[in-house]
């Protein structure tokens, strides 16, 4: 049991290289105070040295993590490990304890950089001495409230931020250190180790400058607990005083001197529990079984992170795998085509949905996402599309009249159906063009996510292959394209009326059934007159002398109405009438009645009055014309594109893809491709170097498993 703390120290000192307090902490002890509250001076009594720098500013700017190993011998020495400014490890091995405290205060210096500035990057300083108990202790900066010369004005901040990083583990013994001659109320040591322990489990009070307050029984009430109860109590200590220390008085001296005061102001008839929570050596003594029980505590839980910590490392290096260099061309060929054929079917095996992935598993990934743009975007778009929205009945009627040329037509023009399925056929050009291009931005992210493990650390490799891949891509989308067009092209290039589910028995009952409710309709109208029924022909504007003459009216280029066509009524003089230019006509017999004047043909007529009964039936039976047929083009353009798009650019892609890169890569610089850039060469060392510490760290911890033995 004795070797327990030295034990978890060489753990400490194994595993703070790369170690961070958050991920792994072992078993330790922080001390808290105010600058004021002699917390220096506990440690050098406890350590039996001066070596602590002091003076009025901020002397420890950065964790201080003192091992105490009580060695047989008679020799004392030291070792001091930091990382510097650069993140260097750096270990100096003193003999000469004097000059501990200047080679704190510059490698403090070197690790700040020279500011004053609080650094989380710690020092440890491991003592080997014959006359200490084992013990590992922290010392933390102290708290301050207001910066004073060239400190930063966050300087309070940062110091509460880096004695909480420590002190909320539940791995860290508080020792909190307050002052006798200040209120235990007041103490700023309680009051954060209050925030992170508030069951006051894992806290340790000391209470200093015990000398200095004018009646014991102030101090005495203090480690009773009775006004601030802990679970592990309090201590009180004297330590060396400045005076003391400009009196050269030795921490000997110092702690002779504390034992003749307790035994001064301690009754020991009847307070014997206070002696025993009094001095320096009560401390340690009291530090040290504290330590090894929450060693044993701890220990058994450390297995499992460092076992974890140790697969990471293991899973990190083979990502950054073997250094390749001294290879001749074939072996580098051979490599190649290993990342090419793994990076291909890495890629097939995205598309398929064979990779596991383990983040967001809340979302689509891979071919997934191919197929939800099939069905679930693009003919989800195609079927909420309304063909007849895309059309009115005025466009309609045009359309007809325009296919019947001069004479008009008995019957419903073919052409004027083909115009305007055709019209509206050309819509669908668009939406699968833009889901050809969706398609292909997704492979574009699936070769972004393919992750071969030890060819990350190649990048000129990796961008060789992704910019291939990508040219490979490009080639498979035009031919895609020019595909989706002449599917296109097809569907308009032959208008098929006579496909079976065009004109079938199901669309001609429903265009009969709508022709005869639009016959009773016009049926149960009846003249005002004549009381009579009779079928009421559509509105529409005719004059008695001219016949069933029909009103037009101009649409300029700005499609808004210039100017009404004007007729010559009976009974009315037209006296003169204005052309589109503006310009004035007079009629040619004023005297004569019934003659009027034709005004100049528009540049754009369409038909002002409302349609006829029988454009109405006309124009009913080409929109069901137009839904039928669009249907029938949309559910082939709905299933063919995705096929077009699966066979021209994803499937031709995966079949392709190993060959072409084969193709394009073996002529080049093999060795430019796999050349490693410095920070992997770094990162591998670095990773070897945590493998073999964390491998020490598990024969530690069998170690101590023995020592509990």
């Amino acid at each position: 049991m004795d070797k327990l703390v030295p034990i978890v120290n060489k753990l400490q000192n194994v595993l703070s290289s790369f170690i961070s307090s958050e991920t792994l902490s072992l078993p330790h002890i922080a001390v808290v105070g105010a600058q004021s509250v002699g917390k220096t001076s506990l440690l050098e009594s406890l350590v039996g040295l001066s070596f602590m720098p002091k003076g009025e500013d901020i002397v420890t700017r950065t964790p201080i993590i003192i091992q105490l190993t009580n060695s047989k011998s008679d020799d004392c020495y030291c070792t001091l490990t930091y990382c510097d400014y650069d993140n260097n490890r750096v270990e100096k091995h003193i003999d000469d304890f004097s000059i501990l405290n200047e080679i704190l205060i510059d490698v403090t210096e070197e690790i700040t950089g020279g500011n004053k500035c609080i650094k989380e990057t710690p020092i440890i300083i491991e003592i080997h001495k014959n006359d200490v108990l084992d013990l590992t202790l922290i010392d933390l900066p102290g708290l301050t409230k207001v910066p004073v010369g060239n400190q930063p004005q966050n300087v309070e901040e940062q110091i509460v931020n880096l004695v909480n990083k420590y002190i909320k583990n539940p791995n860290c013994i508080i020792l909190a250190v307050s002052s006798a001659n200040i209120d235990l109320a007041n103490s700023d040591s309680l009051k954060m180790a209050r925030n992170v322990d508030p069951k006051h489990e894992r806290t340790i009070g000391v209470i200093t400058k015990c000398d200095m307050v004018e009646k014991p029984e102030i101090w005495k009430k203090m480690i009773s607990g009775s006004l601030y109860p802990l679970k592990k109590g309090f201590v009180a200590v004297v330590c060396r005083s400045q005076k003391d220390v400009e009196d050269n008085i030795t921490i000997e001296m110092s702690i002779k001197k504390e034992e003749e005061y307790f035994s001064q102001c301690i009754d020991f008839s009847n307070q014997m529990e206070c002696i025993m929570e009094c001095g320096i050596k009560n401390l340690a003594k009291k530090l040290n079984n504290i330590l090894i029980e929450h060693i044993k505590n701890t220990v058994p839980f450390l297995k499992p992170k460092i076992d974890s910590l140790k697969s990471i490392e293991e899973e990190r290096l083979l990502e950054l795998g073997e250094p390749m260099d001294n290879m001749n061309r074939s072996e580098y060929l051979a490599v190649l085509v290993n990342y090419i054929t793994k990076f291909s079917q890495q890629y097939q095996d995205i598309i398929d949905g064979k990779v596991f992935y383990k983040d967001r598993v809340d979302e689509l990934k891979g071919g997934a996402r191919i197929h939800y743009i099939f069905n679930d975007w693009y003919i989800k778009s195609l079927n909420d599309f309304s063909p007849l929205e895309m059309l009115t009945d005025e466009e309609i009627r045009i359309a007809i009249r325009n296919s019947s040329g001069p004479r008009g037509a008995l019957f419903v023009p073919e052409s004027a159906f083909e115009t305007l399925i055709k019209k509206l056929i050309n819509c669908l050009k668009e939406p699968s063009l833009r889901c050809a291009d969706q398609v292909y931005e997704e492979l574009l992210k699936i070769v972004d996510n393919c992750r071969i493990a030890d060819m990350e650390r190649f990048t000129n490799l990796k961008s060789a292959i992704n910019e291939q891949v990508k040219i490979l891509l490009k080639d498979c989308l035009q031919p895609t394209k020019e595909m989706i067009k002449n599917l296109m092209l097809i569907e308009l290039s032959y208008i098929n009326t006579s496909h079976p589910d065009f004109l079938n028995e199901h669309f001609m009952k429903n265009v009969y059934d709508k022709d005869n409710d639009y016959i009773d309709e016009l049926d149960t109208v009846v003249h005002p007159k004549n009381n009579h029924k009779m079928l009421q022909r559509p509105k529409r504007e005719f004059q008695e002398t001219c016949g069933s003459n029909m009103n037009y009216s101009t649409i300029h280029h700005n499609n808004t109405y210039k100017e009404e066509m004007k007729m010559w009524k009976p009974k009315e003089d037209m006296k003169s009438y204005r052309n589109k230019e503006g310009t004035k006509i007079t009629n040619i017999n004023n005297n004569r009645e019934n003659v009027f004047v034709l005004p100049v043909i528009p540049e754009k007529i369409i038909p002002e009055y409302s349609s006829s009964s029988k454009e109405i039936i006309e124009i009913d039976l080409i929109k069901s014309l137009i839904n039928n047929y669009f249907n029938i083009v949309r559910k082939h353009i709905a299933d063919a594109v995705p096929k077009a798009i699966m066979h021209f650019m994803v499937n031709t892609s995966r079949k392709t893809m190993q060959k072409v890169l084969i193709s394009n890569l073996h002529n080049g610089e093999l060795f430019n491709l796999f050349n490693e850039c410095s920070s992997i060469k770094v990162k591998r060392n670095n990773c070897k170097k945590n493998l073999e510490s964390l491998n020490q760290a598990i024969k530690m911890l069998a170690e101590i498993r023995n020592q509990e033995v």
